[in-house]
């Protein structure tokens, strides 16, 4: 079993709410299936206006073989490297958060 911590850093948002679900995750080393890291998350924006400009979600400390992939089937813009994600465009929480839901880890290491 692998630990790790993914962060999701909203840009030009002063107050939000990001709660994901309490059980953690359970990546099984060498299966090649990923896993959803985001079940159980919602999104809530504090600020007046409920609009979020843009998010970076990246792997602290990532191992050779990570990746984090997403649905770019969205009205958002996604620019995608292994172990980074950035969602670009303004929109409502609730689309950021629907968009954050299909976040997925994968490792194709054998470590």
């Amino acid at each position: 079993v692998l630990e790790g911590t993914i962060t999701i850093a909203l840009i030009d948002d002063n107050e939000f709410v990001l709660v994901c679900g309490s059980e953690p995750q359970v990546f099984t080393e060498g299966s090649n299936e990923a896993i959803l890291i985001s079940l159980g998350l919602s999104l809530t924006d504090l600020d007046a206006d409920h609009s979020i400009t843009g998010t970076e979600i990246s792997i602290t400390n990532p191992n050779n073989g990570d990746e984090l992939n997403i649905n770019t089937n969205s009205e958002l813009a996604v620019a995608k490297e292994s172990t980074v994600i950035y969602i670009t465009g303004n929109a409502q929480s609730i689309e950021y958060q629907a968009l954050l839901q299909t976040l997925s880890y994968i490792s194709t290491a054998d470590e």
